[in-house]
């Protein structure tokens, strides 16, 4: 994913916040916000979940029609490089080689490394992002939040419609 950068500004000052405050500062605002969320009425509930919703729909499409941007921009950019012969002429110096040769034990042991820990990745979003446990989820939140999982799901719509 392709950090914009809105989002790395919003990122860092997550961070500087998160750095300067005090741990039992921390815990204290949390739990007033805390305190403070569990006083509102269902329509206060459902207009702080269609918020987050909105905002959070807004910033994946927004992230995601980027990254595509930027990958298409690249791919037809390297198709022109191709198409003008610029990697007709790549010639690697033979120091190149004997790097290569000398690199090939490490290479399969990071080549193991990297399929097992993308396996374990794919494994980890298997678990967490099983259509089954997201459906109890869901349920879960509606009998816990109802107001605030209706008012996320009518803000993510109207974020993904405009």
């Amino acid at each position: 994913m392709m950090l914009t950068p809105s989002l790395k500004r919003w990122i860092i000052l997550f961070v500087v916040c998160s750095c300067t405050m005090a741990p039992a500062a921390a815990g204290a605002d949390s739990q007033s916000l805390r305190d403070q969320y569990d006083s509102l009425p269902p329509k206060g509930k459902f207009a702080t979940g269609a918020v987050v919703g909105f905002v959070g729909a807004k910033i994946a499409v927004g992230s995601a029609v980027k990254a595509v941007k930027v990958a298409g921009a690249a791919f037809i950019a390297s198709e022109v490089m191709n198409a003008a012969g610029v990697f007709n002429d790549i010639d690697l110096p033979d120091s190149v080689d004997n790097v290569l040769d000398d690199a090939k034990p490490f290479m399969q042991i990071a080549k193991k490394r990297t399929l097992t820990t993308i396996n374990d990745l794919r494994t980890t979003v298997r678990e967490k992002i099983n259509p089954a446990k997201l459906r109890e989820n869901l349920e879960e939140a509606m009998v816990k939040e109802r107001m605030v999982t209706l008012g996320a799901a009518t803000g993510a719509f109207v974020g993904l419609a405009l």
